[in-house]
């Protein structure tokens, strides 16, 4: 698949808040591919190399077919970009000094990067470099 952009507020690539698994599997395919950074009990999502997709509503083994997107998680891909660079590609410092849709970056206590008011939160390996990304929707968007 190609680039994936972030388009906080509202998903990633053709992802969208509020789809159903159905939609999402037309988009990203039914196979499902699980790695050691999403961690455990995926059962509410939908799993793909670099991206988690998170539903509101599930069963024992899947988000329920009338469920909607309510998060994203990403590692550091190459594929999926934040204002036009790949997340392998960015940095602690680079992060904290954009400005995006008006709003500054801050960091805290625990040294990750967040843009509260776009629901967008940054980890960071050793090295500095994005990790993990966790993506929410804003009540008020």
């Amino acid at each position: 698949m190609s680039s994936m952009e972030i388009h906080p507020n509202k998903g990633i690539g053709n992802i969208e808040f509020g789809m159903s698994p159905g939609a999402v599997k037309e988009i990203m395919g039914s196979d499902l591919v699980y790695d050691e950074w999403m961690g455990g009990n995926l059962n509410d999502a939908l799993f793909y190399s670099d991206l988690v997709v998170g539903f509101n509503d599930c069963d024992e083994d899947e988000p329920l077919p009338d469920s909607e997107v309510v998060e994203f998680r990403a590692n550091g891909s190459k594929r999926i970009n934040f204002n036009g660079i790949a997340l392998a590609d960015l940095t602690r410092s680079c992060l904290a000094a954009m400005v995006v849709q008006g709003v500054e970056a801050k960091i805290d206590k625990n040294q990750d990067v967040i843009f509260q008011e776009l629901g967008i939160s940054f980890g960071f390996d050793e090295n500095g470099f994005v990790c993990i990304l966790e993506m929410w929707q804003q009540k008020n968007s």
